[in-house]
């Protein structure tokens, strides 16, 4: 058991090995006078749009920092591209707490980094994302406009919608898809959301209009298989002060199966994961009478199916190396078999008298739970170390019985990317 609480301790600090990297990808950067210069960005969670990033040119030992003052435009190789626009950014509201009964049509303008949501030579489709976001368009070489949407209130708590953003897209889908009459009914129902309104880009543009679409490189869900050593460890609450317990640690084998969804696809930072896994023990507990020649042995083995969904999370995400730590919660059943207890006697240091007792109350299902952490190798192959904290399983009149464990494990991930 020593030796999974060491690799357990071991993987919760390794974060601090960490902490002076980053998390370069391949990518560019285009320079104010138009050069195109190859290297390595700094990849984030990018829920808003960066001002700034970090990037390492190829052959270059220095790290530099580009922004809207320096630089017209980046990307990072297969996830997102931006480029430097100066554009007017709404400032009106979303929330309802603070709606007014009036459109607030007040815009900043400011020079942002707009991700590229699609392009083409007809027209081009980006996304701002501050607050809130705001999606923008691009006919030819203009300068990109907004697609506007306000909502304003009606009476206390009525929502209206401004959706402007429609006849916007029906203005451009006339100049360059006149005769497309469902392209017309389309965009009447279109949502305001980046990866709908896009489709319906690339309809505009015609397949002979469509230059290129942004080289983003979804994560797939994915499935995976796995391995691992179980170290139980049992112990037991005595109510009685004249009887001594001892349990016995138990390392078993278990397996387990698994699911991850990605709940921000580019980078696969955030992952929901459901879990089925598979394990057992071998109980075996010795009671001594302190005051008397009597023992009692309490023989099992115990075996444990668990559903075990989980939020990991990675604090370093290479694209082949990530370090990550999770917690769950799990809901598990148990069944046992060869249940022994046995109660002995002995006179003169011999054994006089054995015979069974009726064996106590052994829970059959039980909640708890769970944490890890681990590192992936080429998204392929992790490896982990997890905890599993106590809880009750068996409970007697005199005593109590409970079970935590140490894990630690390799699972095969089944699936790496998708486009």
């Amino acid at each position: 058991m020593n030796y999974f609480k060491k690799a357990l301790i071991a993987l919760l600090f390794f974060p601090v090995l960490l902490k002076a990297q980053s998390n370069f990808h391949k990518g560019y950067v285009v320079t104010l006078t138009g050069d195109t210069i190859k290297g390595s960005i700094d990849f984030k969670e990018w829920y808003r749009n960066p001002r700034q990033i970090k990037f390492k040119a190829d052959g270059a030992p220095k790290v530099n920092q580009y922004n809207v003052l320096n630089s017209t435009g980046f990307g990072v190789t297969g996830y997102d591209r931006f480029q430097r626009f100066v554009v007017p950014i709404a400032q009106d509201k979303i929330n309802l707490s603070e709606l007014s009964h009036s459109i607030d049509t007040t815009v900043i303008i400011d020079t942002v980094f707009l991700k590229v949501v699609a392009t083409g030579n007809h027209v081009s489709l980006y996304s701002y994302n501050d607050k809130k976001e705001e999606l923008f368009i691009q006919q030819g070489n203009e300068p990109p406009k907004s697609l506007i949407r306000h909502f304003y209130l009606v009476g206390e708590d009525r929502i209206l919608t401004d959706a402007r953003y429609v006849f916007q897209l029906q203005k451009s889908a006339k100049t360059y898809q006149p005769g497309d009459s469902k392209l017309f009914k389309d965009i009447e129902r279109v949502r305001y959301d980046a990866d709908d309104i896009a489709k319906l880009v690339y309809r505009i543009n015609g397949s002979a209009g469509i230059v290129k679409a942004p080289a983003i490189s979804h994560l797939a869900n994915r499935f995976y298989l796995g391995a691992g050593i179980n170290d139980a460890s049992i112990s037991t609450t005595e109510q009685n002060n004249l009887i001594t317990d001892r349990a016995a640690s138990s390392v078993l084998p278990a397996i387990n199966v698994g699911y991850d969804i990605y709940l921000k696809n580019n980078i696969g930072k955030l992952i929901f994961r459901t879990e089925l896994n598979f394990s057992g023990t071998k109980g075996d507990i010795d009671r001594t009478y302190t005051a008397s020649s009597e023992t009692e042995k309490l023989k099992y083995n115990q075996y444990v199916f668990s559903a075990n969904p989980q939020l990991v999370f990675n604090i370093y995400n290479g694209e082949n190396f990530k370090f990550f730590i999770d917690g769950g919660f799990a809901a598990n059943l148990c069944s046992y078999s060869n249940k022994q207890y046995v109660h002995n006697i002995y006179l003169g240091g011999q054994l006089s008298t054995s015979y069974d007792v009726i064996f106590p109350n052994a829970v059959s299902s039980y909640f708890g739970f769970t944490t890890k952490a681990g590192i992936v190798l080429n998204n392929r192959v992790e490896i982990y170390a997890g905890y599993y904290p106590s809880s009750q399983i068996i409970t007697a009149e005199q005593y109590t019985v409970s079970y935590a464990s140490y894990r630690a494990g390799i699972n095969l991930l089944l699936s790496k990317k998708a486009n």
